[in-house]
């Protein structure tokens, strides 16, 4: 069973149950009281996509903005958490019980107070008599972890603990003033976690990062090169700035400028995948290596200057928008080969139309459509063109 819950979110509860059929979906569940939650080894070949969870805070203890807990087959895509205790956490709490092949990929966590992302269970209850699970042969890959941390109390970008045989791979972890960016616990218990062809970057520098590793031997390293050399981690990982579109308060876009040194950087033997998509759902690797982080920099889906190319492409397409997520406008490009009748809405995750961007006969041509959404809440659109026998729909988030 997949349960969402808000877990003490404003001192409200709310459940949301889906039984183990194949590849149940959370597709578009997104509320400021939401926690997406799966419990006690229950769940099973799931997907959780698309969704954005923020203030999720617990009266007592803390809560994550997506957390799964103790279950297997479980991959969690194209999400965004910020504003809460932790953003994304892979646990398994129970004594005795394995969390086996998850993934978290292409995700945004920012601004949360503990962590970005987290692997393995953490719950302190004596760890050399292995009384809690264990989390092995799970990835976190392919994400944006931003200025997490807020609540400066110890924690990192990322969080590793009782966990065995798994990969943190192609990440970008960017840390707040805290230089704190890597927090692992439990000596006895972790080991085997993979780590490379990540981009780690801090204010302070590469001479004053703190990897605090207890899991491996010797004391919490504060360099880079300490903890490369001291760890054999992260051999082919960056130290650098990502370079993304805005840092701005309390909404940056994540996505990467057309300079930044993840373009291009990540692991070189990656190969394509028809289910593999960066945040916006675009396909991953767009000629030459893949990205690091979760957003796959792609500069001809981003829209062209000016409202109308009079030169006709050979094709009907509808691009991914751009920027995206957005607050409060953002931009579609699309082409006409041929004069036609076209329509290009945009709905709501009910199938509720709330606005009509092109209804009409329109001339061949390549177009750049601005929508603005000022008077709609945070959340997932559609946007689909209609043109002739072309029909195609596409996912956008409004992010305030």
């Amino acid at each position: 069973m997949l349960t969402a819950v808000s877990h003490n979110c404003n001192s409200r509860t709310e459940l949301l149950y889906l039984r183990h059929n194949p590849l149940p979906r959370f597709s578009n569940f997104y509320s400021h009281l939401s926690h997406l939650y799966t419990k006690e080894g229950t769940a099973r070949h799931g997907l959780v996509r698309g969704n954005i969870v923020h203030d999720c805070y617990a009266v007592s203890g803390y809560a994550s903005g997506i957390y799964v807990d103790g279950a297997s087959n479980i991959s969690v895509e194209q999400n965004i958490c910020y504003l809460n205790d932790m953003g994304f956490t892979l646990g398994c709490e129970v004594p005795g019980f394995v969390a086996r092949f998850n993934k978290f990929q292409s995700n945004f966590a920012y601004h949360n107070m503990r962590w970005g992302f987290s692997i393995g269970a953490y719950d302190p209850f004596g760890t050399s008599n292995d009384t809690s699970g264990t989390v092995e042969s799970s990835w976190i890959v392919d994400n944006t972890s931003y200025n997490n941390a807020q609540a400066n109390t110890g924690e990192g970008e990322l969080m590793i603990d009782y966990a065995t045989e798994s990969a943190i791979v192609g990440n970008i972890f960017y840390c707040n003033s805290s230089n704190r960016l890597m927090i692992s616990n439990f000596p006895d218990l972790v080991n085997r976690v993979w780590l490379d062809w990540n981009m780690w970057w801090t204010p302070g520098g590469a001479n004053n990062a703190i990897f605090r590793v207890n899991g491996w031997p010797g004391p919490d390293y504060t360099t880079w090169s300490q903890y490369r050399n001291a760890s054999y981690e992260d051999p082919n990982s960056l130290f650098g700035y990502p370079r993304f579109v805005s840092t701005s308060y309390p909404t940056p876009n994540l996505h990467l400028l057309s300079n930044s040194p993840a373009i291009g950087a990540g692991r070189p033997d990656y190969q394509p995948i028809p289910t593999d998509y960066d945040i916006d759902m675009q396909a991953r690797i767009m000629g030459g290596r893949i990205d690091i982080g979760a957003d796959e920099y792609l500069a001809a889906a981003k829209p062209a200057s000016g409202e109308h190319r009079t030169s006709a492409p050979v094709a009907f397409a509808l691009y991914q928008n751009y920027p995206n997520p957005f607050n409060p406008s953002t931009k579609i490009t699309l082409d006409l080969p041929l004069t036609s009748y076209a329509i290009l809405a945009v709905y709501d995750v009910l199938g509720r139309k709330v606005a009509s961007l092109v209804d009409g006969l329109t001339e061949a041509g390549s177009y750049q459509i601005s929508f603005d959404a000022s008077r709609l809440p945070s959340g997932n659109y559609y946007y689909r063109l209609q043109a002739g026998n072309y029909i195609q729909t596409k996912q956008m988030m409004v992010l305030k």
